[in-house]
């Protein structure tokens, strides 16, 4: 199936967002009073925006 331009903007704005937000929790005070529990926060937002795409995928079909 060809890729569409939805489908390219999807990606790249949801590539901009992971990239914004990991520049956030790059900042050292961030860092310093949340490091455990961010690694835990990005791992869960990760795995939702994972599960979220195939629903966007399938309610576009």
């Amino acid at each position: 199936m060809p890729e569409t331009d939805d489908d390219r903007t999807v990606r790249f704005t949801l590539t901009n967002l992971i990239q914004m937000w990991r520049q956030t929790l790059n900042q050292d005070a961030f860092l310093r009073t949340h490091t455990i529990y961010s690694s835990k926060c990005e791992n869960q937002f990760l795995i939702w925006v994972y599960l979220n795409s195939f629903q966007c995928t399938e309610q576009r079909r």
